[in-house]
């Protein structure tokens, strides 16, 4: 990035499948905007220099990553039987006694994590088989790299947010943080902290424990095998925050002058009424 420029964000919050929203959102803003009723993931992707999202949102964003339409994107969530795939009901001998007696109470998991997984394989095979370090090359428009991904995860035995980031070169990430105090390279010879996919990344960050799934999400990271739950459990169901955070961390490296952000979110809020004071 040779010139100041700005720095355009796109944040898309978690929500399940209200996510459908974004969606929506996204295609009636590239209508009216870019007279593209129905533009690709990519098409969209190309217009920001970052997306980050969190559990539904980046379901949305991975999609829009494997290059599907916006109207494929919403049968995902709109059509009864990929949403069934994604959300598959535990059968009862997949059930805990436990379970199924707090099932009475309308509490308890209801959804198979591992069925999950493979769903998002099925509808996502581009990427599945992509690290995520070489997600911004896969898609670039044009030959233009740009778009990086941050995509919110719960690490569940270390009680922190986990970033899985595009960008292994990220000021904001601690590894890098540490390896500056102790007067390392910015970067170890092998990115490791990258070699997950998109697909695994989005699998932590959409696994909502308690109501939902069944057990954590469940995957190797540099050879250690790590376990996580939904990124809203950080507080960061809209990503926003960690979103600009990052693009400040790094902001001599991109030479950003100025940050605008989309934020989508799932759900309604109640509005100030006009006479109220902020």
């Amino acid at each position: 990035m040779p010139h100041p420029k700005t720095y355009r964000i796109l944040s898309l919050d978690g929500g399940g499948s209200w996510a459908l929203i974004q969606v929506k959102c996204l295609r009636k803003l590239f209508a009216e905007t870019f007279n593209n009723p129905d533009p690709t993931g990519h098409e969209v992707l190309s217009k920001f220099d970052l997306v980050a999202a969190n559990s539904g949102g980046s379901l949305v964003a991975a999609a829009m990553a494997e290059n599907l339409r916006l109207s494929e994107i919403e049968k995902i969530f709109g059509d009864e039987q990929l949403r069934s795939k994604v959300f598959s009901r535990l059968s009862f001998f997949e059930k805990s006694l436990l379970s199924s007696v707090a099932r009475i109470f309308k509490i308890g998991a209801k959804y198979a994590t591992k069925r999950k997984y493979q769903a998002l394989k099925d509808i996502l095979p581009k990427i599945s088989q992509v690290d995520l370090m070489n997600i911004p090359q896969h898609v670039a428009v044009n030959g233009d790299i740009k778009t990086q991904f941050l995509i919110i995860g719960y690490d569940y035995y270390r009680n922190r947010a986990e970033m899985f980031r595009t960008d292994c070169d990220s000021l904001a990430s601690t590894s890098v943080i540490e390896r500056k105090f102790k007067n390392l390279p910015a970067t170890a010879k092998t990115p490791s902290d990258c070699l997950v996919s998109l697909v695994e990344a989005i699998h932590a960050s959409s696994t909502a424990p308690v109501n939902y799934f069944n057990e954590p999400a469940a995957f190797k990271v540099n050879n250690k095998l790590k376990f996580y739950w939904d990124g809203g459990v950080t507080g960061n169901n809209n990503p926003v925050l960690a979103a600009v955070t990052e693009a400040i961390c790094n902001r001599e490296q991109y030479q950003i002058e100025h940050i605008q952000v989309l934020s989508i979110g799932t759900g309604s809020v109640s509005q100030l009424q006009y006479d109220e004071e902020i």
